[in-house]
């Protein structure tokens, strides 16, 4: 058997494929060694029969290899395979996508990433919101300005009511004249400060849409930049885990996208590459680290393909896919908001852990008391405002307690503690820190207190206080890590041994003789 098109690289087999054509219909039999090296749109060949090929089918030999099959009769319909190249029909950024989703690569990605179809439904609520706002804002413009006609059209009938009543009394009807008057004035005035108030709230919802808008768009640029990012980083992952496998190493890598929140509204995705050894989690890199340990690898399996034996024994520091293992790992994240404090009332929440997947693991017990002026919780009735914009200009505490938390995982519960951010805390460095709560607690105990003073309130710390949270990060030691520290232990102390056993008995001669300085031993050669 001699193949007509020759191959070489990761994945690639002996005898790997074989693609005849038999009366007009094209097909593709794989061998069994190449079985897990092998897609067809995404999907796994089966090695029993050959399959069919279908115009446009995109096909994966090995590492990266991709292939897209034209068939002569369908040109006429879809153009040549140059001319679908050029008009995007096929790609290898889109067939390398495919292959992802329908092997699992992106993991718990895929269901971390908001879709096109999620982003144009948001973006659709947002217009129609916006539609609903300006409508109001023009109804109450409308239902003001008619509420200012009929009160001058009762102003009116009741002037010609008090001129029929008192008609020939001058100074009564001066008298009534002068309290008709007060009470259009106050009435006007009234109707002033409900239009105003109508205004402010109106506007106030204008800026938070606005500003959702904002994050909206900022959301879709970061999608199309993580978009852009996974087709760099995906192929990497993928050549990392042939190696790994042809190397015999311990070793899968997987694409994760880690959400953290920045300050109270703000989040930023990171895409992280989550390293197991011996099927435990290790330790996490970024797609810096992955590149620049790419290249290592390639040359590691350039050495192996050269003289297998030279990496036996391969120190640590020189292996590429071996890193200290990371014990501590973030469990993942709580808010709180705030909006309470605005209305002087106090908030207590048992909020929800969610880790950077999304996926809920355990709650934060949190609580925001307001304090009075003298640091008491009771807020007396005269510090009462009826209109949160009337805290502006004066002085506003609140305590914050953290108590506890409960139910979080079992492997991540050691050495818990946390940390959290508040108002103008951008800085990640400027995190306050609360804990650990040292040893293994599923349901912590951090009995943490603290008094918060703002002076003045400001218009941007009332609209933070509206929209805003604290977020809080929770962190914990892995007993996992700790279990594969152990085993990497374990197995340097066996290679030790292994090739203590292997060295050649010394000569008791050479033993009891005079020791030799290196630089002796050099210039004796």
């Amino acid at each position: 058997w001699t193949p007509n098109i020759v191959l070489t690289g990761l994945g690639i087999q002996v005898k790997h494929a074989q693609i005849t054509v038999q009366d007009g219909v094209a097909s593709m039999l794989i061998f069994p060694e190449s079985s897990d090296y092998t897609f067809i749109n995404g999907e796994k060949i089966d090695t029993c029969a050959a399959r069919p090929l279908v115009h446009g089918d995109r096909v994966l030999f090995g590492q990266n290899y991709f292939f897209f099959f034209v068939d002569p009769k369908c040109v006429g319909e879809t153009g040549t395979g140059k001319q679908m190249i050029e008009k995007g029909t096929v790609s290898f950024e889109s067939a390398f996508e495919e292959f992802s989703k329908r092997q699992n690569m992106l993991g718990d990605v895929g269901a971390s990433r908001q879709s096109q179809a999620d982003m144009e439904a948001e973006k659709q609520r947002y217009e129609e919101e916006r539609a609903v706002a300006e409508a109001e804002k023009k109804a109450a413009e409308e239902e003001a300005l008619k509420k200012l006609q009929e009160q001058e059209e009762e102003h009116q009938r009741r002037i010609r009511e008090v001129e029929q009543k008192v008609a020939g009394k001058e100074e009564e009807y001066k008298r009534r004249m002068e309290e008709l008057e007060a009470e259009k004035r106050k009435a006007q005035e009234q109707a002033q400060i409900e239009f105003d108030n109508r205004m402010k709230e109106l506007q106030r919802k204008e800026k938070e849409m606005e500003a959702k808008a904002r994050e909206r768009q900022q959301l879709e640029l970061d999608t199309r930049l993580i978009d852009e990012k996974l087709m760099v980083v995906m192929p990497q992952v993928k050549e990392a885990n042939l190696i790994a496998q042809e190397l015999g190493k311990p070793y899968v890598l997987s694409v994760k996208l880690h959400v953290r929140p920045l300050g109270s509204q703000r989040k930023r995705t990171d895409i992280a590459i989550q390293v197991e050894e011996n099927g435990r989690h290790v330790y996490d890199w970024d797609p810096d680290t992955m590149e620049n340990r790419q290249y290592m690898m390639r040359d590691l399996f350039e050495r192996w393909c050269e003289d297998p034996e030279s990496i036996l024994n391969l120190p640590e520091e020189e292996d590429p896919f071996w890193d200290p293992i990371q014990h501590c790992r973030m469990i993942g994240t709580a808010r709180c908001y705030l909006e309470a404090l605005t209305m002087q009332l106090d908030n207590q929440v048992e909020a929800k852990i969610m880790s950077s997947s999304g996926q809920e693991c355990g709650s934060l017990m949190i609580e925001v008391w307001p304090l009075a002026a003298d640091g008491s919780l009771d807020v007396p009735d005269e510090e009462i405002v009826e209109n949160p914009e009337d805290l502006i200009g004066g002085k506003m505490q609140f305590k914050l307690v953290v108590s506890s938390a409960k139910n979080l995982p079992e492997h991540l519960a050691n050495d818990v503690y946390l940390e959290y951010d508040f108002y103008l805390d951008t800085d990640q460095s400027a995190l306050t820190k609360v804990g650990p709560v040292e040893g293994f607690s599923k349901d912590p105990k951090f009995n943490y207190e603290r008094i918060f003073s703002q002076d003045p309130v400001t218009q941007r710390f009332l609209e933070y206080l509206h929209t805003g949270a604290i977020t809080f990060y929770m962190h914990g030691n892995d007993s996992r890590a700790a279990q594969a520290e152990k085993e990497r232990l374990a197995m340097r102390e066996a290679r030790k041994l292994a090739t203590a056993a292997l060295q050649p008995e010394v000569p008791q001669a050479a033993a009891t003789a005079e020791p030799v300085s290196a630089r002796s031993a050099a210039e004796s050669h």
